[in-house]
């Protein structure tokens, strides 16, 4: 039985210890079909996204069993409808983010000292990499390397000029400091400010740092961090 950590709080602390036969699954691909009359077979519609996996976590209190199904309970249903950081020490390289689903339902032991149940997540369906949440010093005319899936970085920019990530430019103007542009909630700030009037992004299509190697450059702009967020499935 090993260790499982929700937004970095660890729920042995609450006698849980959990089991990972459960973690080692591979989310379904987003697609549809629709027969067309006269037609064989099934045109296919792509989606382009996976969707959402559910992740069980076979677990058990064994110590002071009233007292800390108490405090599981409060601690995975009190927070309501919101993702939250998901690790364990089956996968210490990764981390999930997932929604607590479902209710808490004990199977007790002898004298209902001890009780088992599964622990259940609607997850995101990306496992990402603990290493892709630091961010890199880029150099004009880097090469980033993606040795994982298409991912949707987020920059940290300092300077007003012209910045591109894997063929995708980003013109920068009237900004003083570092600020953040994040390439997947499509968003500028600085701050409590919002900066996207201070950036034209090309074609509307936010940089997406693809598998393989990709190249960075940048013109007027004095500093450039990328925190990548690699991720994998």
């Amino acid at each position: 039985m090993r260790n499982l950590w929700i937004d970095g709080k660890n729920l042995q602390e609450m006698g849980i210890v959990v089991s990972g036969e459960g973690t080692y699954n591979a989310p379904e691909y987003d697609y549809e079909t629709q027969s067309v009359p006269g037609l064989n077979g099934d045109l296919i519609k792509d989606n382009g996204r996976y969707k959402n996996i559910t992740v069980n976590y076979p677990a058990g209190i064994t110590q002071n069993f009233a007292k800390n199904a108490q405090a599981v309970r409060a601690f995975l249903l009190g927070y309501g409808a919101k993702y939250r950081r998901i690790q364990d020490d089956y996968h210490p390289d990764i981390f999930r983010l997932g929604i607590y689903s479902g209710g808490i339902d004990f199977e007790m032991g002898f004298l209902n000292r001890a009780g088992e149940t599964t622990l259940s997540f609607n997850c995101k369906p990306q496992r990402f990499l603990l290493s892709g949440e630091f961010p890199i010093l880029i150099q004009n005319g880097q090469a980033l390397y993606n040795n994982w899936m298409p991912t949707k970085p987020l920059l940290l920019v300092t300077g007003n000029g012209t910045l591109s990530v894997a063929g995708t430019s980003i013109t920068v103007s009237g900004t003083s400091g570092e600020f953040y542009i994040d390439c997947e909630a499509q968003d500028a700030w600085q701050g409590l400010s919002n900066l996207n009037d201070n950036i034209e992004v090309e074609n509307h299509e936010y940089p997406v740092i693809p598998a393989g190697k990709s190249e960075v450059t940048f013109t007027g702009i004095t500093q450039l961090k990328i925190i990548p967020r690699w991720w994998t499935l």
